[in-house]
């Protein structure tokens, strides 16, 4: 391997991978028609003033190649149409991810580093199969032009009124009760003006099928809590209570400090022909079902 050392040859290393991103941004190999030697590419890395070089010369690179790619192309997208600059900036992100994943990824999935050990060879290629998965799911959702804002904050704290003022339409429900207290994803679809929900019952299904077993609220109703009398208690204290009359004591004690909205929810759930739906439509029935 030929020797190598001295700023010199730094400057000659730097100089060829330079000149090699310019022919082919991003794609820099030991191999092929973008080659730079490995001599020169292992001279990078030989200490940290050449490390911090190299890292400098190709931010500088990286910004040129925007720099350059805007002035080309203005703010035209695909279509031939003028973008606003962050639209155009989005765009050369995802030529950017594109790049890496055919690019570099690839290089780094073929060479790698001959001289690491075994264990660190197995993380080496998970992480590298980590960086792939990450770039990959980057591009497909900047292509779909789809992104997520997450509204998070304590119980009763407005985020359901906040949310129905920020789209203009009372569609969320919001009460004296925590009224969405379950995970909602809002999404804007042109041209529809009918508001729609579904969601995954499951997870709700044996819940209530549970409670339909139960009979909590009939059990309730049907329920004589014992007299308050202190003379009654001193004749029958609550050690001669069953197991079963104290575990309906306990449950009349719960349900008479549930809301009066929860009671009847709970009435109705119980109700062997209650079914809980999917899917609703319209602003009333959305409402109803979350």
């Amino acid at each position: 391997m030929e020797s190598i050392g001295g700023g010199a040859d730094i400057n000659r290393a730097l100089d060829d991978v330079l000149c090699a991103f310019q022919r082919r941004p991003f794609f820099i190999s030991p191999e092929g028609e973008n080659r730079v030697q490995f001599p020169r590419l292992t001279i990078l890395n030989q200490n940290h003033e050449y490390a911090k070089r190299h890292e400098e010369l190709m931010r500088s690179a990286g910004r040129d190649w925007v720099q350059d790619n805007i002035d080309r192309d203005g703010f035209l997208n695909s279509s031939g149409r003028v973008t606003s600059q962050v639209q155009a900036l989005g765009q050369l992100q995802t030529s950017l991810f594109e790049l890496l994943w055919s690019s570099t990824i690839e290089q780094m999935k073929r060479h790698g580093d001959p001289d690491i050990l075994a264990l660190e060879s197995s993380d080496f290629q998970r992480e590298l199969i980590e960086l792939e998965k990450a770039l990959q799911e980057s591009i497909l959702r900047a292509k779909k032009q789809r992104f997520a804002i997450a509204f998070c904050g304590m119980v009763k704290a407005g985020k359901s009124l906040f949310l129905n003022a920020l789209i203009g339409e009372s569609i969320l429900p919001s009460d004296e009760l925590p009224s969405t207290a379950w995970p909602c994803r809002l999404r804007h679809v042109p041209g529809q003006k009918i508001p729609e929900l579904t969601f995954d019952d499951g997870p709700f299904i044996s819940g209530l099928r549970a409670l339909q077993k139960a009979q909590y609220s009939a059990k309730v109703k049907s329920y004589q809590p014992p007299s308050d009398d202190s003379y009654d208690f001193m004749l029958e204290p609550e050690s001669r209570l069953g197991e079963e009359d104290s575990a309906l004591k306990e449950l009349h004690a719960q349900w008479a400090d549930l809301h009066a909205v929860t009671r009847k929810n709970l009435d109705m759930f119980e109700n062997s022909q209650f079914v809980l739906p999917n899917k609703a439509t319209g602003h009333a029935e959305v409402k109803a079902l979350i």
